[in-house]
Protein backbone atom coordinates (compact mmCIF):
# COMPACT_ATOMS: atom_id res chain seq x y z
CA UNK A 1 0.00 0.00 0.00
CA UNK A 2 1.19 3.56 -0.62
CA UNK A 3 2.81 5.36 2.27
CA UNK A 4 0.36 7.17 4.49
CA UNK A 5 1.19 10.83 4.10
CA UNK A 6 3.93 13.41 4.30
CA UNK A 7 4.05 14.70 7.86
CA UNK A 8 7.63 16.00 7.86
CA UNK A 9 9.89 18.10 5.71
CA UNK A 10 8.92 21.65 6.71
CA UNK A 11 10.89 23.49 9.37
CA UNK A 12 7.59 25.07 10.41
CA UNK A 13 4.90 22.44 9.82
CA UNK A 14 1.32 23.55 9.52
CA UNK A 15 -0.58 23.09 12.78
CA UNK A 16 -3.30 20.50 12.24
CA UNK A 17 -5.06 18.33 14.83
CA UNK A 18 -6.50 14.94 13.91
CA UNK A 19 -9.65 13.74 15.69
CA UNK A 20 -10.09 10.01 16.45
CA UNK A 21 -10.36 7.97 13.27
CA UNK A 22 -8.41 10.50 11.19
CA UNK A 23 -4.77 11.12 10.33
CA UNK A 24 -2.88 14.08 8.96
CA UNK A 25 -1.53 14.86 5.52
CA UNK A 26 0.87 17.80 5.22
CA UNK A 27 2.16 19.29 2.00
CA UNK A 28 4.50 22.18 1.28
CA UNK A 29 2.36 24.85 2.90
CA UNK A 30 -0.90 23.14 3.85
CA UNK A 31 -2.29 20.41 6.06
CA UNK A 32 -5.60 18.60 6.54
CA UNK A 33 -6.96 15.38 8.00
CA UNK A 34 -8.53 12.37 6.28
CA UNK A 35 -10.09 9.08 7.45
CA UNK A 36 -7.49 6.63 8.72
CA UNK A 37 -8.91 3.73 6.71
CA UNK A 38 -8.94 5.57 3.36
CA UNK A 39 -6.06 4.99 0.94
CA UNK A 40 -3.71 7.90 0.12
CA UNK A 41 -2.12 7.93 -3.35
CA UNK A 42 0.66 10.57 -3.57
CA UNK A 43 0.54 12.27 -6.95
CA UNK A 44 -2.94 10.93 -7.68
CA UNK A 45 -3.48 9.08 -10.92
CA UNK A 46 -5.91 6.40 -9.76
CA UNK A 47 -9.02 8.37 -10.68
CA UNK A 48 -7.73 11.90 -11.26
CA UNK A 49 -4.64 13.41 -12.82
CA UNK A 50 -2.43 16.24 -11.68
CA UNK A 51 -3.22 16.06 -7.97
CA UNK A 52 -0.67 16.46 -5.19
CA UNK A 53 -2.50 13.77 -3.26
CA UNK A 54 -5.51 11.59 -3.94
CA UNK A 55 -7.26 9.78 -1.08
CA UNK A 56 -9.54 6.93 -2.09
CA UNK A 57 -12.51 6.02 0.09
CA UNK A 58 -14.93 3.10 0.07
CA UNK A 59 -17.15 2.17 -2.85
CA UNK A 60 -20.90 2.42 -2.55
CA UNK A 61 -23.69 0.66 -4.42
CA UNK A 62 -22.90 2.64 -7.58
CA UNK A 63 -19.45 1.04 -7.70
CA UNK A 64 -17.41 4.25 -7.45
CA UNK A 65 -15.39 5.35 -4.41
CA UNK A 66 -15.63 8.62 -2.57
CA UNK A 67 -12.54 10.75 -3.26
CA UNK A 68 -10.59 13.50 -1.55
CA UNK A 69 -8.01 15.24 -3.74
CA UNK A 70 -5.79 18.26 -3.39
CA UNK A 71 -4.29 20.34 -6.19
CA UNK A 72 -1.75 23.13 -5.73
CA UNK A 73 0.08 25.55 -8.00
CA UNK A 74 2.95 27.84 -7.10
CA UNK A 75 3.60 31.36 -8.33
CA UNK A 76 0.02 32.34 -9.09
CA UNK A 77 -0.18 35.83 -10.59
CA UNK A 78 -3.29 37.83 -9.92
CA UNK A 79 -5.91 38.24 -7.24
CA UNK A 80 -8.37 35.73 -5.84
CA UNK A 81 -11.12 36.74 -8.27
CA UNK A 82 -8.87 35.80 -11.16
CA UNK A 83 -8.33 32.38 -9.58
CA UNK A 84 -12.08 31.86 -9.27
CA UNK A 85 -12.65 33.01 -12.85
CA UNK A 86 -10.05 30.54 -14.15
CA UNK A 87 -11.43 27.67 -12.06
CA UNK A 88 -15.04 28.20 -13.15
CA UNK A 89 -14.05 28.72 -16.77
CA UNK A 90 -12.06 25.48 -16.94
CA UNK A 91 -14.82 23.56 -15.13
CA UNK A 92 -17.49 24.84 -17.55
CA UNK A 93 -15.44 23.73 -20.54
CA UNK A 94 -14.62 20.30 -19.11
CA UNK A 95 -18.15 19.71 -17.77
CA UNK A 96 -20.74 21.34 -20.05
CA UNK A 97 -23.71 20.14 -17.96
CA UNK A 98 -22.19 21.26 -14.65
CA UNK A 99 -24.57 23.08 -12.32
CA UNK A 100 -23.40 25.08 -9.29
CA UNK A 101 -25.58 24.56 -6.22
CA UNK A 102 -23.47 26.50 -3.68
CA UNK A 103 -20.92 29.29 -4.03
CA UNK A 104 -19.96 31.17 -0.87
CA UNK A 105 -16.97 32.46 1.12
CA UNK A 106 -15.04 29.98 3.26
CA UNK A 107 -12.71 30.45 6.20
CA UNK A 108 -9.19 29.01 5.99
CA UNK A 109 -6.76 30.42 8.58
CA UNK A 110 -3.73 32.33 7.19
CA UNK A 111 -5.11 32.43 3.63
CA UNK A 112 -5.66 35.58 1.59
CA UNK A 113 -9.15 34.40 0.76
CA UNK A 114 -11.06 31.14 0.34
CA UNK A 115 -14.30 30.02 -1.26
CA UNK A 116 -16.44 26.88 -1.32
CA UNK A 117 -18.11 25.83 -4.57
CA UNK A 118 -20.46 22.85 -4.68
CA UNK A 119 -21.54 21.46 -8.04
CA UNK A 120 -23.11 18.49 -9.79
CA UNK A 121 -22.46 17.00 -13.21
CA UNK A 122 -23.06 13.74 -15.06
CA UNK A 123 -20.31 11.71 -16.69
CA UNK A 124 -20.85 8.73 -19.03
CA UNK A 125 -19.00 5.45 -18.92
CA UNK A 126 -17.98 5.58 -15.26
CA UNK A 127 -19.52 2.21 -14.45
CA UNK A 128 -20.26 -0.81 -16.57
CA UNK A 129 -23.89 -0.92 -17.72
CA UNK A 130 -26.02 -3.86 -16.69
CA UNK A 131 -25.59 -6.78 -19.11
CA UNK A 132 -28.49 -7.22 -21.52
CA UNK A 133 -29.88 -10.71 -20.94
CA UNK A 134 -32.80 -10.29 -23.34
CA UNK A 135 -32.07 -12.59 -26.28
CA UNK A 136 -34.49 -10.54 -28.35
CA UNK A 137 -32.12 -7.63 -28.20
CA UNK A 138 -29.55 -9.37 -30.37
CA UNK A 139 -31.23 -8.27 -33.55
CA UNK A 140 -30.50 -11.61 -35.18
CA UNK A 141 -32.83 -13.40 -37.55
CA UNK A 142 -34.97 -15.92 -35.69
CA UNK A 143 -34.96 -19.62 -36.45
CA UNK A 144 -37.40 -20.82 -39.13
CA UNK A 145 -39.13 -24.08 -39.65
CA UNK A 146 -39.34 -25.50 -43.16
CA UNK A 147 -42.14 -23.83 -45.07
CA UNK A 148 -42.39 -20.84 -42.72
CA UNK A 149 -42.39 -17.37 -44.11
CA UNK A 150 -39.27 -15.36 -43.37
CA UNK A 151 -39.27 -14.83 -39.63
CA UNK A 152 -37.33 -11.91 -38.22
CA UNK A 153 -36.70 -11.28 -34.55
CA UNK A 154 -38.95 -8.55 -33.21
CA UNK A 155 -35.88 -6.67 -31.95
CA UNK A 156 -34.41 -6.24 -35.42
CA UNK A 157 -32.26 -3.08 -35.29
CA UNK A 158 -33.85 0.04 -36.64
CA UNK A 159 -32.97 3.69 -36.92
CA UNK A 160 -34.17 4.06 -33.33
CA UNK A 161 -31.83 1.45 -31.89
CA UNK A 162 -29.03 3.88 -31.02
CA UNK A 163 -28.59 4.36 -27.29
CA UNK A 164 -28.85 7.91 -25.99
CA UNK A 165 -25.47 9.64 -25.79
CA UNK A 166 -23.96 9.32 -22.35
CA UNK A 167 -26.58 6.86 -21.09
CA UNK A 168 -24.51 3.68 -20.64
CA UNK A 169 -22.75 3.75 -17.28
CA UNK A 170 -23.56 7.40 -16.60
CA UNK A 171 -23.19 8.63 -13.01
CA UNK A 172 -24.08 12.00 -11.52
CA UNK A 173 -21.27 13.28 -9.31
CA UNK A 174 -21.57 15.80 -6.52
CA UNK A 175 -18.37 17.71 -5.83
CA UNK A 176 -17.29 20.31 -3.30
CA UNK A 177 -14.17 22.43 -3.88
CA UNK A 178 -12.47 24.64 -1.31
CA UNK A 179 -10.40 27.15 -3.28
CA UNK A 180 -7.63 28.97 -1.40
CA UNK A 181 -5.03 31.59 -2.27
CA UNK A 182 -2.11 31.75 0.18
CA UNK A 183 -0.01 34.79 1.03
CA UNK A 184 2.89 33.17 -0.81
CA UNK A 185 0.88 33.13 -4.08
CA UNK A 186 0.11 29.43 -3.99
CA UNK A 187 -3.35 28.23 -5.04
CA UNK A 188 -4.79 25.25 -3.21
CA UNK A 189 -7.90 23.31 -4.21
CA UNK A 190 -9.12 20.74 -1.69
CA UNK A 191 -11.86 18.65 -3.29
CA UNK A 192 -14.34 16.02 -2.10
CA UNK A 193 -16.45 14.07 -4.56
CA UNK A 194 -18.79 11.09 -4.59
CA UNK A 195 -21.78 9.81 -6.58
CA UNK A 196 -24.60 12.27 -5.91
CA UNK A 197 -26.96 9.64 -4.50
CA UNK A 198 -24.29 8.59 -1.96
CA UNK A 199 -22.72 11.95 -1.18
CA UNK A 200 -24.74 12.50 2.00
CA UNK A 201 -23.31 9.26 3.40
CA UNK A 202 -19.92 10.99 3.51
CA UNK A 203 -21.04 14.51 4.39
CA UNK A 204 -19.87 14.34 8.01
CA UNK A 205 -16.44 13.06 6.93
CA UNK A 206 -16.10 15.72 4.24
CA UNK A 207 -17.06 18.47 6.70
CA UNK A 208 -14.33 17.31 9.10
CA UNK A 209 -11.79 17.28 6.28
CA UNK A 210 -12.68 20.78 5.06
CA UNK A 211 -12.77 22.26 8.55
CA UNK A 212 -9.27 20.91 9.23
CA UNK A 213 -7.60 22.64 6.27
CA UNK A 214 -4.82 25.01 7.29
CA UNK A 215 -2.18 26.88 5.30
CA UNK A 216 1.24 28.08 6.36
CA UNK A 217 1.78 31.75 7.23
CA UNK A 218 3.66 33.81 4.59
CA UNK A 219 7.40 33.37 4.26
CA UNK A 220 9.68 35.71 6.19
CA UNK A 221 10.16 38.88 4.16
CA UNK A 222 7.08 38.23 2.01
CA UNK A 223 5.69 41.54 0.78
Amino acid sequence: APSAESETGNAEPVEVSAPPGFRIHRGEEYGFVFPSDWTPVPGGGTFVAGADIEIVGPKGDVGLPALITLYREEGFEGDFERYLFAFNGEASIALPDRSVVRNEPASVPQSVEARVIESEYTLPGLVAPEPDTDTKATGKTGKRKPGDAKQVDEAEPSDESEEPAGAPGSVTIRQVDILVLTRDNVTINLRAAAPAEEFDDFSEIFTTVFNSLRVRPPSVGHA
